[in-house]
């Protein structure tokens, strides 16, 4: 190795000039998020009820299900919502 191949770390540090912290916007937030799964498992509960008294009895359970499914659905929204991105 020669001389001429070394990297020099002797020059001084350079000013950062432009450093950021990217996240995802999120309009929801935790407290809207239970207020909104709130109303939405009433409004299901009471439409799968009333189709339980007209015989219907296993639109109760798909109610549920589509509950669950935006449920699970604004979860992994959330996870994703953690991500970060580092520029600079």
């Amino acid at each position: 190795m020669t001389a001429g191949n070394d990297f020099d770390n002797s020059e001084p540090a350079q000013p950062e000039l432009f450093s950021a912290l990217l996240t995802p916007h999120r309009s929801l937030n935790r407290a809207c998020f239970l207020v909104l799964m709130g109303f939405l498992s009433a409004v299901s509960f009471a439409a799968g009820l009333a189709f339980l008294l007209m015989g219907a009895w296993p639109v109760l359970g798909f109610f549920g299900l589509d509950v669950l499914a935006i449920y699970w659905a604004f979860r992994i929204n959330f996870r994703d919502a953690k991500a970060t991105e580092e520029s600079g």
